[in-house]
């Protein structure tokens, strides 16, 4: 029997790549550019993130059952899509890797302070290859299992942190005149957004159209609700002017939180980090199956499995590359330079090609 991935899974691994390691220094960003303003800069970035993830599904839903390696054929040739398909390979490799070192120095950093890196980085990819190996249907059953309980695990941290903030830290909420300047503001923080890319390599059922674009668009939606909650959460408790001096704004602030009612498990700090690995977990195993993925559908021949454990091991040593911590934060910046090419340019330059091809066959 086929297996078909369901519109919910779907969206939850569009969920899994979006919200995973920024989640912990987004609050810092926003209240960096924005101050107390910087959710309308949000609003602004889930709009544009909207736009583009309708362009990608329209493009996918155009080709029933294909990916961009079939349909980038289809639309060019067969040179121009061996390059837009090797500059996804790349994208998610380097991606997937730089993933897994930043979030292994932050393990370090928290709670593993005397394990090295390298062990760290090894048990982690390990885990992610076993469950790669299972296949996209595998990876959509963990991504909403984990999504589901990530969401509920973090929507009880948001609200317990407004408890203990001050609503005086979050005003003004809004100011005509700054129009503008919120809208530049979202430039800088779409790049938190990036992970609808993921799409290109999901083939969608010809079946499925009519309910895809409201699962995939409504949960885009739920997600700057969900950057939203967690920025002005943040602020309600530090303050703007104080949130920006913390690269972990989120984990700094739970842990000036003592909630006495909930006994066994007042130190919030302890839950959000088995959220967020469970998060960032998702976003690696997306990423580098993703890899993988691209990497088969160009030398078929050779098993899944075996590619799969080409790409882990590849992506250990180059995890372990980077010096520093800094320097691993610097090639995540250059990687998502790349997401926008990746998740804006080459579908709205493929859908644009798509719709020229069919008014040059209606004109005929």
């Amino acid at each position: 029997m086929k297996q078909i991935l369901t519109h919910r899974q779907i969206s939850f691994i569009v969920f899994g790549l979006t919200v995973g390691y920024g989640l912990i220094n987004l609050p810092q960003k926003v209240a960096e550019d924005g101050g107390t303003r910087g959710w309308v800069s949000l609003v602004f970035a889930t709009l544009v993130t909207i736009f583009f993830t309708y362009i990608i599904l329209k493009l996918s839903c155009s080709y029933p059952n294909q990916t961009i390696e079939e349909y980038s054929k289809t639309l060019t040739n067969g040179f121009f899509s061996s390059l837009i398909v090797l500059f996804y390979i790349i994208y998610f490799f380097i991606s997937f890797c730089m993933m897994t070192r930043i979030t292994c120095e932050t393990i370090k950093l928290t709670i593993l302070i005397k394990t090295p890196i390298w062990v760290l980085s090894f048990s982690l990819l390990m885990v992610v290859y076993y469950a790669m190996i299972h296949k996209i249907f595998t990876v959509g059953r963990i991504c909403e299992i984990y999504g589901t309980i990530i969401i509920i695990g973090a929507l009880f941290l948001f609200f317990s942190i407004f408890l203990e903030g001050e609503w005086i830290h979050l005003r003004p909420f809004f100011e005509v005149k700054e129009l503008p300047k919120y809208i530049y503001h979202s430039t800088t923080i779409i790049f938190s957004f990036l992970g609808i890319e993921i799409l290109i390599i999901i083939p969608i059922e010809k079946k499925v159209h009519t309910h895809i674009y409201k699962y995939i668009l409504g949960m885009i939606l739920f997600i700057g609700f969900f950057y939203i909650l967690d920025v002005e959460a943040c602020i309600s408790v530090m303050g703007a002017e104080n949130i920006v001096y913390y690269n972990d704004a989120l984990l700094a602030t739970l842990r000036r939180i003592d909630i006495k009612g909930l006994q066994f498990i007042r130190r919030l700090d302890g839950i959000f980090i088995i959220i967020w690995i469970m998060s960032v977990f998702c976003s690696i195993l997306i990423e580098a199956y993703a890899t993988a993925y691209l990497i088969h559908k160009k030398v078929e021949k050779i098993s899944f499995s075996k590619i799969s454990f080409f790409v882990i091991s590849m992506g250990f040593l180059v995890s372990l590359v980077p010096a520093t911590f800094m320097e691993t934060e610097e090639m995540l910046d250059i990687v998502s330079k790349l997401g926008i090419w990746a998740s804006a340019v080459i579908p709205t330059i493929l859908l644009m090609i798509e719709k020229v091809k069919k008014n040059a066959k209606k004109s005929i």
